[in-house]
């Protein structure tokens, strides 16, 4: 909305269509207005009337309102849907899978209870499906920062 038609609205709300507006023309069009409505028969219209008065009274905070915050010409678009939830369990497999990936041949063994005496070598033991992980390994040291120095030596 802008400010020319807010103005009109509030010009047609108190009924000042055709009137110079000063002051007094408006004080007394407001007086109109709310003892026609009166707050504790009509607060809705009370309300709109009373927006109008101080729209027309002090209209600067509407412009720098309006200016700061202008309203699009388009309506934005409505947000996306959103994805449907995974179902359950996935993503217990997904750590347990990432988990069983970190693991050495010998540990994976160990918890499924393949302990049955024998030492079986590392290519015995048959490869997991996990999927290729992108993330730094969770074992790997995190590098020391060394402060910038911001001040260059002048010498």
């Amino acid at each position: 909305m802008s400010l020319s038609s807010s103005l009109a609205a509030a010009r047609e709300t108190l009924g000042l269509e055709g009137i110079p507006d000063d002051a007094s023309t408006l004080k007394r069009a407001y007086r109109r207005a709310v003892t026609a409505h009166p707050p504790d028969r009509d607060p809705d219209r009370f309300r709109v009337i009373r927006e109008a008065y101080e729209l027309l009274l002090h209209p600067e905070p509407k412009v720098r309102e309006l200016l700061l915050h202008p309203e699009p010409l388009v309506p934005p678009p409505p947000p996306p849907d959103a994805p449907p939830p995974a179902p359950p369990g996935t993503t217990a497999m997904a750590l347990l899978r990432v988990i069983a990936a970190r693991l050495d041949a010998d540990d994976l063994a160990q918890l499924l209870g393949d302990d049955d005496g024998m030492d079986a070598p590392a290519s015995d033991v048959p490869a997991l499906d996990a999927p290729a992980l992108d993330a730094p390994a969770l074992d790997a040291p995190v590098p020391k920062l060394e402060p910038r120095n911001v001040k260059e030596k002048s010498q």
